[in-house]
């Protein structure tokens, strides 16, 4: 069940915090920097609630998130590069200029496979 979230100026109450932050952008003419002071203090209040202690700061973009297991899929959606193939090489440390390993041959498989299609 959620929780209702209320208006810090007023008496509106909702179960979405992003309609409190419309109605705080439409009602009380809030600022940017109004709408981000309470939506730290809504992550807070969550995470007192949780579990009896403050919030977990994002080191790359500066968000507060209730757990820890908010921030970890944070991180995981929103921060992880995607690879791109251009950066990806078969050679280790970047000497591509060597010969690449010997492949292993299992002579055991090998012969049963070629036994297989002699019949």
């Amino acid at each position: 069940m959620r929780d209702i979230i209320k208006c810090p100026k007023c008496n509106f109450q909702c179960k979405r915090s992003y309609s409190v932050g419309r109605h705080l952008l439409a009602i009380h003419d809030a600022t940017e920097e109004d709408i981000e002071a309470f939506r730290a203090q809504l992550v807070a209040s969550r995470a007192l609630k949780r579990h009896g202690g403050g919030a977990w700061k994002c080191d790359k973009c500066q968000k507060l998130f209730a757990s820890q297991r908010s921030l970890d899929s944070h991180i995981k959606k929103e921060h992880t590069k995607l690879l791109d193939p251009s950066d990806i090489s078969l050679f280790p440390d970047d000497s591509s200029t060597s010969s690449p390993p010997p492949k292993v041959v299992y002579s055991n498989l090998s012969n049963k496979f070629h036994n297989l299609f002699q019949r």
